[in-house]
């Protein structure tokens, strides 16, 4: 179950603490070269040093602490996101997203981190992560010292396009050991011949050979996100993920292939 115990135990906390409100409070993050150069926050006196958002409730004082003692106070509005940047510790203000963060860290503590607030994680062409989900920006500044996964800000300019398409990359799909035959047709079996070629929804290419094989990709075959196997089923498509994560499905719609969310990809003209 993706919205996991530990993300239930994370929002118990957060009501019984009266917890984050992008409507009342800000955030604070600190970017690791500033953590590098001793850089710390405190908010209303308190010293933090973490990887991963702050909260500045309503009402409260924060200050930027640098390595040499100096307290700078800055002020943070509802629903800001103050970014603390560099070993100058230069200030970047921003609205703090809700749903998505942006991090670094390895597959395996990304994976535990989403899990513990109920998100999804995608990996980006870059090799950083993004956690969407409900809330879970607001959920990650709970986490504190929980997690060894480290936040981004703002996010990366990779993720325009990416994290909205939501085909093959985790925000819906069916387990591969699942039966995707399950699904229900909605028309005949495209000819696999017809299907062979360069597929496109913005900067984001799809493309399918002859072989079987699949590749999405950005801007070029040497951004891939994903590759796998796909196969006509009646009315559209299965896509099978080579790194066993979830399996999709697309409907084939004339010369577009369109997922559940009504993102379509387009065939690019001359390329089938």
């Amino acid at each position: 179950m993706r919205n996991s115990l530990g993300a239930l135990v994370l929002l118990l906390l957060a009501l019984a603490c009266e917890g984050p409100d992008p409507e009342r409070d800000g955030f604070v993050l600190v970017d690791q070269s500033a953590i590098a150069a001793g850089i710390e926050v405190t908010i209303d006196g308190e010293r933090h040093a973490s990887h991963l958002p702050l909260v500045v409730p309503e009402g409260a004082e924060a200050a930027i602490v640098h390595a040499s003692g100096l307290d700078e106070p800055f002020a943070v509005g509802a629903g800001e996101l103050v970014e603390v940047v560099g070993p100058d510790g230069e200030l970047r203000r921003a609205t703090a997203p809700r749903d998505r963060v942006w991090v670094e860290g390895e597959p395996a503590s990304v994976t535990a981190f989403a899990q513990m607030i109920g998100a999804e994680a995608t990996r980006l062409p870059g090799g950083d992560w993004a956690v969407s989900g409900p809330d879970a920006f607001v959920l990650a500044s709970l986490m504190g010292g929980l997690t060894d996964v480290r936040a981004i800000a703002p996010a990366p300019a990779t993720t325009s396009n990416i994290v909205d398409v939501g085909v093959f990359l985790g925000r819906r799909g069916t387990p591969p050991s699942a039966d995707l035959r399950a699904v229900e047709p909605r028309g005949p079996v495209p000819d696999a011949a017809a299907l062979v070629g360069l597929y496109q929804h913005g900067r984001i290419g799809l493309l399918l050979d002859a072989a079987g094989g699949y590749t999405l990709f950005e801007s070029s075959l040497e951004h891939a996100v994903v590759s796998g196997r796909y196969r006509p089923r009646p009315g559209g498509v299965d896509f099978i993920p080579n790194d066993g994560g979830a399996a999709a499905v697309m409907e084939l719609e004339g010369e577009r292939l369109v997922d559940d969310l009504g993102i379509g990809f387009r065939a690019v003209e001359g390329q089938q």
